[in-house]
């Protein structure tokens, strides 16, 4: 049997500060909610015979992940390791495990994934599961196989309606940055199941397996303009997308990479190829497209918007897997390639991490050359193009997986945190001067 986890809400003089805590007892994962109990907070934090009220609710394993929704965070949900869904309409006071009651069919069977907390309303939130449905043939009968489905609620987690479209794939949902029913979604439609499992159980969802098994696999942008009620298809053989920034005044336009070739099944792009291009598309205020798809950089791959800077890795030479960074500032009209200091050369590498571009520059972290020590790299630093890089720091740490550490101050203004390693021997040293001095 699984151990037992819990969730505790503690009420006591916070004047309305929500902190968390983590804390590992035996085999019990306690989670602390700081909850006002006062209706005057002032008044609470002057009586000296104040208290702390706890009290304890027990979940079917560790705590995944913790979302506040409605205007004063009043609604609580809670996703679970079992991929449980837990809910609490009073801050954290009481607690329901409301898994089963997402979806209206009594045969529908849901796992919870994630939660997306709408940015413009926070009332509105999307909830990303797997779906199957139970077999009707009694004990022991075949049950339906796992979809992506995504749900979506206007009203603080109250209730949930099944977004319209293909069950097949439901693969990601962006909102836009300020229209409260724009989203973009992707999915995956056709045969993209490579054992390619049969559903035995005959039913109108078994006949719709088998018509949608006979198509190629593709992976779909569409946009919704109505919270998930109808889709527009944007694009196919789609790679990555996003909206654009608001400090490019661009948040109608959705940049997305694809596949130049439209045919045949589609693969998850795991190698830099020369076949997949960045493109944008704009879209109206009453939230049609405008005009056709606009191609901005053969060859791009891979994107970030960030602030006013449009970066994309495209493909310098898909034999040796090397890319360009290319750099815009102005809203994808121009690109630039961007540059290392002097005798360093133009930025060529197999990979690079974007670490922020808060402060009106790019702040890069490039993996070390062979020489350097192992899972480190340099931070460069841009100029207010964002093409124009100067080293800043050398041997910063970095995981395996590309994570590295590296945090922005947010309370403090262009003030950044980071770990080193200290080389003990020079030929390890990633410093400017040790680089020229071995011609590099």
């Amino acid at each position: 049997a699984p151990s037992a986890h819990a969730i505790r809400t503690s009420a006591g003089p916070a004047r309305g500060r929500r902190r968390w805590r983590r804390m590992g007892l035996g085999p019990r994962l306690l989670l602390w909610l700081l909850l006002p109990l006062l209706a005057s907070l002032g008044a609470f934090a002057d009586d000296p015979k104040r208290e702390v009220l706890v009290k304890e609710v027990v979940l079917d394993s560790a705590v995944v992940d913790i979302v506040y929704l409605g205007k004063t965070h009043e609604s609580v949900l809670v996703t679970t390791k079992m991929k449980r869904l837990y809910f609490s309409t009073d801050s954290g006071k009481s607690w329901n495990e409301t898994t089963a009651s997402v979806d209206k069919s009594d045969r529908a069977e849901i796992q919870v994934e994630r939660v997306i907390v709408n940015p413009t309303d926070k009332s509105v939130a999307v909830m990303q599961t797997q779906r199957r449905l139970r077999s009707t043939s009694g004990v022991g009968g075949v049950q339906g196989r796992w979809y992506p489905y995504i749900y979506i609620t206007e009203d603080s987690g109250l209730t949930w309606r099944r977004a319209w479209g293909k069950h097949y794939g439901m693969h990601n949902w962006i909102s836009h940055p300020t229209e409260r029913s724009w989203a973009l979604v992707s999915w995956w439609s056709g045969n993209c199941n490579a054992d390619k499992v049969k559903n035995s159980e005959k039913s109108a969802e078994a006949d719709e397996d088998a018509d949608e098994e006979s198509k190629v696999c593709v992976h779909r942008l569409m946009v919704t303009t109505d919270l998930g009620k109808n889709f527009l298809q944007l694009a196919e053989y789609v790679v990555q997308f996003s909206w654009g920034s608001t400090e490019a005044e661009q948040t109608n336009r959705v940049y997305f990479t694809a596949y130049r070739k439209k045919s045949g099944d589609q693969g998850r792009l795991s190698t830099w190829t020369n076949e997949v291009d960045f493109n944008h598309i704009d879209f109206s205020k009453s939230g049609r497209p405008k005009g056709n798809v606009v191609t901005d950089l053969k060859k791009g791959n891979k994107f970030l918007i960030s602030g006013p800077y449009v970066l994309v890795a495209r493909v310098k030479d898909e034999a040796s897997q090397v890319v360009n960074l290319m750099v815009s500032k102005d809203g994808a009209e121009t690109f630039k390639a961007a540059l290392l200091p002097s005798g360093m050369g133009e930025l060529e590498e197999k990979w690079y991490t974007v670490l922020d571009t808060s402060e009106g520059a790019v702040i890069l972290h490039i993996n070390n050359d062979a020489s350097g020590i192992k899972d480190t790299g340099r931070i460069f630093v841009s100029d207010a193009e964002g093409y124009k890089f100067s080293q800043s720091l050398v041997n910063n740490v970095r995981s395996a997986h590309g994570e590295c550490e590296f945090d922005k101050v947010v309370s403090l203004n262009g003030v950044y945190l980071s770990n080193i390693v200290v080389p003990t021997v020079q030929s390890q040293d990633q410093g400017f001067d040790n680089s020229k001095s071995k011609g590099q």
